[in-house]
């Protein structure tokens, strides 16, 4: 009697064992299909996020352009009032400034230049 209960549990712990491995088998064969159909998924994701992200940066540019544009004109207007302003106080415009101080730049390195050549004679 005592041989055939051990070989009824061998039975039940051999049938068991080919239970936990076709389990794993099929746990396996799952999670292989799950990583595969997430990255197409995924892939699939990624590539709507970055449609969305082209066109959104596509709607900023236009919005920036327009905005550059309207500032540009707007600029200039105050330029040319600041510069008629300028004009009647008998003040010098930011381009004659500008041009001054080009000019101070050049006599500057002149003299630095002429500086350096005299104290090397």
């Amino acid at each position: 009697m005592a041989e055939t209960e051990t070989h009824t549990v061998n039975e039940r712990i051999n049938a068991t064992t080919d239970q936990v491995r076709d389990v794993t088998h099929k746990l396996r064969l799952a999670a292989r299909g799950a990583v595969i159909r997430a990255e197409d998924s995924g892939n699939e994701l990624l590539d709507e996020l970055v449609k969305t992200g082209e066109k959104l940066d596509k709607e900023r540019q236009k919005q920036q352009q327009k905005k550059a544009k309207q500032s540009g004109s707007q600029k200039s207007t105050l330029d040319e009032a600041r510069d008629r302003l300028a004009g009647y106080l008998g003040l010098p415009t930011r381009d004659e400034v500008e041009k001054l101080s080009k000019k101070l730049n050049t006599v500057q390195r002149k003299v630095n230049k002429l500086e350096k050549s005299g104290s090397n004679a």
